[in-house]
């Protein structure tokens, strides 16, 4: 087994670990009536990266063809990108809670938004258009999983702009931190 495919079956080994360990909980907290919003985001959050981790790991050990690879990457990214902007969603809700749902904060985490979690949307859309997956090479010793042949770097700005975002509501996290301490 190669290194990805040792980390790809490590993290799901760890997540559902994770979730047996944590079950009973689950069970009596988020599993048992009365059902929120709150419940049902749990739920979409903590198993969107089942989806994930399963689909990963069944392209890791097969042999799709390239298109395959191309579609189920396309359905990763997806549930990727739904699993974040649900967290990212969270920790605004959040931040704009502890403001006291202030209207100055709504226009603050809008503009945060605005300026990154969209064009990080776009540039996500990008690097899937430039995803190209082909047979593997013959000099390879591994010819399962797939095999990318050629992706465009842009994905880290989405990356990037992720940090500024989160780093944005963590900063409006400590100052409100810091006036309640005063």
């Amino acid at each position: 087994m190669d290194a990805l495919s040792s980390v790809l079956v490590a993290s799901l080994t760890v997540l559902i670990y994770d979730t047996l360990d944590t079950l009973p909980d689950q069970i009596s907290h988020v599993w048992t009536p009365p059902y929120s919003y709150g419940s049902l985001l749990y739920i979409v959050l903590r198993y969107i990266p089942f989806i994930n981790g399963i689909m990963a790991v069944n392209l890791e050990f097969s042999s799709p063809t390239p298109a395959r690879c191309l579609t189920a990457n396309r359905v990763v990214t997806a549930f990727i990108v739904i699993g974040i902007l649900l967290s990212e969603g969270v920790l605004a809700l959040r931040t704009y809670a502890l403001y006291n749902r202030s209207r100055w904060i709504t226009y603050v985490l809008a503009s945060i938004w605005m300026c990154t979690v969209i064009p990080a949307l776009v540039i996500t859309g990008i690097e899937l258009a430039s995803l190209e997956y082909g047979p593997a090479p013959p000099s390879t010793l591994r010819a399962r999983g797939c095999h990318l042949k050629h992706a465009s770097p842009i994905i880290i700005g989405a990356y990037l702009l992720l940090v500024v975002s989160e780093t944005a509501v963590l900063v409006l996290t400590v100052v409100m931190a810091i006036r309640h301490r005063a």
